[in-house]
């Protein structure tokens, strides 16, 4: 079948689930010793019933030599392989309800780590959102979780990190308590920056980096000043008023 996206979430992400009620409150189980979820949409090449997609889970799980070969069979083959069948959580064809859940189990893990900086801000105003978005090939990301894990395990810092698996595009964050803590976690994502240069990818990818000084350091590390300079001068040539996506790179001063 056609794996149109895969999801990551670390189990620091999937703590702060548990802690606010999220898995209950959409029936979903997470396991309370899972190290990761990974969530998965997967585009069929026909339309298939529920009934039907479970009897060919039944028959894989039986005999998986023996059920009918096919994209989704393969699927479940392969699940069941690693052994992530037994705490598979699956929105079948027809469940829309189902497929929501899920998908809102994701997008929470964003919302609560806003809800908790927000709160920490109102104690502290010099506690902000220290948060990341590095890429690198596929194959890479089990090295870019280890760098992140020990970047913010070595400096005392509680994060979460969860991402667009599929992409190798990941968000690694710091749910930081004070300024200094701050600190800790910039110098944190610049170490992690390096590491995704090194592991042939990027530290940017997404999301403004020209509104934030510690994104402008790891654009300016990252490529260098003589080619920030030339892109600077394309975006003059290109756009003399700065009206189109003003600051979204870098700002024009």
């Amino acid at each position: 079948p056609d794996v149109r996206s895969i999801e990551f979430v670390d189990d620091r992400a999937l703590g702060l689930l548990r802690e606010h009620g999220d898995d209950a409150r959409l029936r979903i189980d997470v396991p309370a010793e899972a190290g990761a979820a990974v969530l998965f949409e997967v585009e069929l090449p026909e339309r298939l019933a529920d009934a039907d997609a479970l009897d060919l889970l039944e028959r894989v799980l039986d005999a998986p030599g023996a059920a009918p070969d096919g994209p989704l069979a393969r699927l479940l083959a392969i699940l069941a392989e690693h052994g992530a069948v037994d705490t598979l959580q699956i929105a079948l064809p027809e469940d829309e309800s189902r497929r929501g859940a899920l998908t809102e189990l994701r997008e929470a893990v964003p919302k609560r780590v806003n809800e908790i900086l927000a709160a920490r801000r109102r104690e502290d105003p010099a506690v902000r959102k220290v948060g990341g978005d590095p890429i690198v090939p596929f194959v890479r990301v089990p090295d870019l979780l280890e760098t992140c894990a020990r970047a913010f395990e070595s400096r005392g810092l509680a994060s979460a990190t969860w991402g667009h698996l599929s992409d190798g595009n990941l968000h690694p964050n710091v749910l930081a308590r004070s300024a200094e803590e701050v600190g800790r976690g910039e110098d944190a994502l610049i170490e992690i920056a390096a590491r995704a240069a090194e592991l042939g990818g990027s530290p940017l990818s997404e999301h403004g980096v020209g509104r934030h000084p510690l994104k402008q350091e790891m654009l300016r590390r990252f490529l260098g000043d003589d080619a920030v300079a030339c892109m600077r001068r394309v975006k003059r040539a290109l756009d003399p008023p700065g009206r189109l996506a003003p600051g979204v790179l870098f700002r024009l001063t």
